[in-house]
């Protein structure tokens, strides 16, 4: 009955877990399809993909094309590493440049033909994922080398001059140059953003309780990075299924996830985040819903999360404590059991294999659908079909849950999933958002039956288009 949410990909050392992990390269993240919904973790993932892919990838606009190696081929300059990064399509509107538009189209009027938009706020209010173009270049942001002063510059990802390869935050390329660029260079860019990003950096999230009465409560980031909290009323009715905001903090737009779970086992969930650089940190809730009094200060969890494309947390062994949810950019997902105990580095144990062949699902969440005490994986495949995998009990290499059974189909259509007991009957439900901002909940039966999960949606209320994180 808590929060849950996803992540990015990279490979990485999972020293705070006590874990080394290094993951040979991959292909890009395949949650999205060519030219659908994609979430700024994979953006990144996809830009690293390049960086990280045999070859090596260098800048050569004549060609051979570079392949995504997922699904698709992109010029090797730098409109195509943003076109790869972003999943672009073809759709016959730029001639012989195919789904590698050029860098003076990304300039162009917004249009169905040129499916981005000037960043409101411009170069200061950029997100991972977002594209800065100036006449005859553009570049992937990735980060802000200090994301509480903007003049310190940016890592980002670029393809520049013929050999080389890919400029990233991370390694310098082959002729010594790290992605980097100083406040003045930025300055001489106009940002932009997909039309298709998926604001919320996980599609699905799982809502906690942060007053301890037993009802989910609802967690939304703004663009400006306020995070607020929907106290949950109890009810199950339109328009009265929350409360008034109350602010949790601001300057939450340095995390590229978020998510919630009770790791501490105290009855009140705490917010669990992620930075660029892969730290993954805790700050435990007080148990009161009173503005900037929510939760506490951080404690570090681990570094190295950024390797992980899905973050989400869930109860899966029945004791009380939350655990955590992680899938790699191979697909496999594994779970970090929670010690109960939040202390930097000590918060979870070492990962244990729920399963290989999770890189399908464009969504993935955890709750308890049942009423047994023990939390499911929820999770939604690209062609929309949504699943639910019960949860055994038992924490073990791949046996973590059982044979999945249909929710339903059609949840393509949302931009936003996340689970939570609304209505405090011990099972959770299902809270949706589609493009139009439209926030509704589908109350869980208690039943894991085919189509037999979810009762017939409630509408919560209108205008949560806004909000970049929804968990």
């Amino acid at each position: 009955m808590r929060h849950r949410s996803l992540g990015l990909v990279l490979a990485a050392t999972l020293a705070g877990a006590g874990i080394a992990l290094v993951d040979p390269p991959a292909p890009a993240e395949a949650a999205s399809v060519i030219g659908g919904p994609i979430t700024r973790s994979e953006i990144l993932a996809r830009a690293q993909y390049w960086v990280d892919a045999p070859g090596p990838i260098t800048y050569s606009q004549p060609g051979p094309w570079a392949s995504d190696g997922v699904d698709s081929v992109y010029r090797r300059d730098c409109s195509g590493l943003v076109s790869m990064a972003w999943h672009l399509r073809d759709l016959g509107l730029w001639g012989d440049t195919r789904n590698s538009p050029i860098t003076d189209q990304f300039q162009e009027p917004h249009d169905d033909r040129h499916p981005w938009t000037a960043v409101p706020g411009g170069i200061n209010a950029m997100q991972p994922g977002d594209a800065m173009v100036r006449s005859g270049h553009i570049e992937l942001f990735a980060r802000w080398k200090n994301p509480a002063n903007h003049g310190e510059g940016a890592y980002v990802y670029s393809f520049n001059e013929i050999g080389e390869t890919v400029r990233n935050p991370y390694t310098p390329s082959n002729k010594g140059n790290l992605g980097f660029n100083d406040w003045p260079d930025l300055q001489t860019y106009d940002a932009i953003k997909y039309d298709y990003v998926a604001e919320s950096e996980s599609l699905a999230g799982v809502s906690g309780d942060f007053n301890r009465d037993g009802v989910a409560d609802i967690l939304a980031r703004a663009a400006d990075g306020t995070l607020s909290v929907y106290p949950g009323t109890g009810t199950m009715a339109t328009d009265q299924v929350v409360q008034p905001p109350v602010r949790v903090g601001i300057g939450w737009q340095a995390f590229t996830a978020i998510t919630t779970g009770d790791l501490d086992h105290n009855g009140v969930d705490d917010i669990i985040a992620r930075t660029a650089d892969g730290t993954l940190t805790v700050y435990p809730g007080t148990g009161t819903i009173a503005t900037d009094q929510v939760v506490k200060a951080p404690v570090r969890i681990g570094i190295g999360w950024q390797a992980f494309t899905a973050i989400t947390t869930g109860d899966l062994d029945h004791n009380g404590v939350d655990d955590i949810i992680a899938r790699t950019a191979d697909g496999t997902l594994t779970v970090y059991p929670g010690t109960g105990t939040i202390a930097a580095d000590q918060v979870v144990k070492a990962p244990v294999r729920i399963g290989v062949g999770w890189g399908a699902f464009t969504a993935l969440s955890a709750g308890d659908l049942d009423h047994n005490g023990v939390d499911d994986i929820i999770a939604r495949a690209a062609d929309g079909t949504l699943t639910v995998y019960a949860g055994t009990g038992a924490i073990a290499a791949d046996q973590v849950v059982k044979a999945p059974v249909r929710i339903g189909t059609g949840w393509h259509a949302f931009t936003a999933i996340t689970v939570g007991d609304l209505n405090h009957d011990g099972v959770d439900d299902i809270v949706t958002r589609p493009a139009d901002g439209v926030l509704s909940v589908y109350a869980g039966t208690g039943v894991i039956a085919t189509d037999q999960v979810v009762k017939a949606p409630v509408r919560i209320g209108t205008g949560w288009q806004g909000f970049t994180v929804l968990t």
